[in-house]
């Protein structure tokens, strides 16, 4: 519901910080220009809990027949961005079939795009790579 429909049905402007946890209450559009697939328009929306979870299981998914111990980084990643995309993204151009694209750097700036969006969310002073621990050694 937009800033406009909340007001039109009488939702109080302090009620309007509650939106942020609602999950697909929040929504950005993303447009990318590709030399071989041309122009895109995206609609993504904030994922609940529940659906980071199936982000999780469409990534297992993707990668359930291969040697968990050999696959490289590229394919985990990859399946990652399109489990992603897969649950969040409500609106993509007709050429968007993630499995009968070639071009990875699409999947990639699409999915970037979106989690720089995401990453707006974070509370102030966090910071953005709190996962990457770096070297044990120096």
């Amino acid at each position: 519901m937009s800033l406009l429909d909340r007001q039109k049905n009488g939702v109080k402007k302090d009620d309007l910080g509650g939106a942020v946890f609602k999950g697909k209450e929040l929504r950005t559009t993303i447009e990318i220009d590709d030399v071989e697939y041309g122009h895109g328009v995206f609609t993504f929306h904030r994922p609940t809990l529940q659906e980071r979870l199936q982000v999780g299981l469409r990534c297992s998914d993707r990668l359930r027949n291969v040697d968990q111990k050999t696959v490289d980084e590229i394919t985990r990643a990859t399946a990652y961005m399109c489990a992603m995309i897969e649950v969040c993204c409500d609106v993509a151009p007709d050429w968007f079939e993630i499995d009968d694209l070639y071009a990875l750097e699409v999947v990639t700036e699409v999915y970037n795009r979106f989690v720089e969006w995401l990453n707006s969310f974070r509370r102030v002073g966090e910071e953005k790579s709190q996962g990457d621990s770096g070297p044990a050694v120096k």
